[in-house]
C-alpha cells in the first residue's frame, strides 16, 4: 500500500495581491463614510450639549424672577460655567459658588472640567498656552479656550456665551462698567449704546434668532454687526472688540457652527448667515454681507 502525503497548496503572489487591491479599494471606499458618521456624530453630540446648557440658562432665569446673571469681573471672575453649575451637577449646589476660598473655587472648577456638555466633541483639547487666537488662552476651531489665563479660572470650554444677554444692574457697578466697555468696543459703539442694547430679559420677542450660546474660542462676547470675520476661520480671533471672530470659525463640516437659541432651539448655521442673526436688541443686519474666505 502506498501512502501519499497531503498536499498544501499556498496562494501565488498573484493572488495575494488581487486580495489586497480589493482591501485597499474597500478601505478608500469606506473610510470617507466612516469620517463622515464621525463629523456626524460629533455634530449631533454637539447640538446635544448645546440644549443642555440653554437649558441650564433657563433654569437659572426661572429661578431668579426671567432674569439672566449679570457679567462679574471684580473682586473675583465667576464664569457662566460656575453658575449654571447646579442646574447641570445638582451637588454644585451645595457649595457657595461666589466664594474665594481657593480649595472651594477649585473643586467647582474640577467639577466642571468634568461634564462633557461644555466640550464640543471637535474641540476637546486645550493649545496649552499656544498664542495663536490672540491670547494664551484662547482656542481654535478644534480646541477648547483655557486653561492657562486667570481669566478663566481654571476652566475650559468650547462654547461662546452671547454676552448681550447678560444682565445690567445685578451685579456692582465696577461689574457692570467692565462688561460696558467690552460690549461698546465696537467700531461706532460706546457703553451708553451698548447699555441700550442688551436684551435685559425678559424681554418681548420670539427668540428664534437670539443666539444663546455658540460653538467659540472664548468664554463669551459682543459681536457687532460692523465686525468683520478673522483672518483665519481655524484660528478665529479673540480680540473684544471684534467679538463676532469668536465665533466666526469653521469647526463643523466647513465653514459652519453650531448654535442654540433663545427659544430652545438648536441647529449648524453656515459662517455667513451669523450676521444675520440678532446677536443683541438693536441688530441691525448688514447690507453687504461680509465676505467669508
Amino acid at each position: 500500500m502506498t501512502f501519499r502525503r497531503p498536499s498544501f497548496r499556498g496562494f501565488t503572489l498573484v493572488e495575494l495581491l488581487v486580495v489586497i487591491g480589493i482591501i485597499a479599494l474597500l478601505i478608500s471606499i469606506l473610510l470617507p463614510a466612516l469620517r463622515k458618521a464621525r463629523i456626524a456624530a460629533q455634530t449631533t453630540q454637539c447640538l446635544s450639549n448645546l440644549r443642555q446648557l440653554n437649558s441650564a440658562v433657563q433654569q437659572y432665569t426661572y429661578a431668579n424672577k426671567g432674569r439672566t446673571f449679570p457679567y462679574y469681573y471684580t473682586p473675583s471672575q465667576i464664569l457662566w460655567q460656575v453658575l449654571v453649575l447646579p442646574y447641570i451637577v445638582p451637588r454644585a449646589g451645595r457649595y457657595d459658588l461666589y466664594s474665594s476660598n481657593a480649595t472651594t473655587v477649585a473643586e467647582i472648577a474640577r467639577m466642571q472640567l468634568r461634564e462633557t456638555v461644555y466640550f464640543c466633541p471637535t474641540a476637546r483639547d486645550p493649545l496649552n498656552g499656544v498664542n495663536l487666537s490672540g491670547n494664551g488662552s484662547s482656542g481654535t476651531a478644534f480646541n477648547c479656550w483655557g486653561p492657562t489665563s486667570n481669566a478663566t479660572g481654571g476652566m475650559m470650554g468650547s462654547y461662546m456665551f452671547n454676552g448681550w444677554l447678560y444682565r445690567a444692574g445685578l451685579a456692582s457697578a465696577a461689574n457692570d462698567n467692565q462688561m460696558l466697555g467690552y460690549a461698546g468696543g465696537g467700531v461706532g459703539w460706546n457703553t451708553t449704546r451698548a447699555l441700550d442694547a442688551l436684551w435685559q430679559l425678559p424681554a418681548a420677542t420670539s427668540g428664534s434668532d437670539v443666539p444663546v450660546f455658540a460653538d467659540g474660542i472664548w468664554v463669551d462676547g459682543w459681536p457687532h454687526e460692523s465686525d468683520q470675520p478673522p483672518a483665519s476661520l481655524i484660528t478665529g480671533d479673540q480680540t473684544t472688540q471684534q467679538a463676532m471672530r469668536r465665533v466666526c470659525i469653521a469647526r463643523h463640516g466647513g465653514k459652519r457652527i453650531n448654535l442654540v437659541f433663545l427659544d430652545g432651539h438648536a441647529a449648524m448655521v453656515d459662517l455667513k448667515e451669523l450676521w444675520k442673526l440678532k446677536w443683541h436688541r438693536r441688530w441691525s443686519t448688514p447690507n453687504p454681507l461680509p465676505t467669508i474666505r
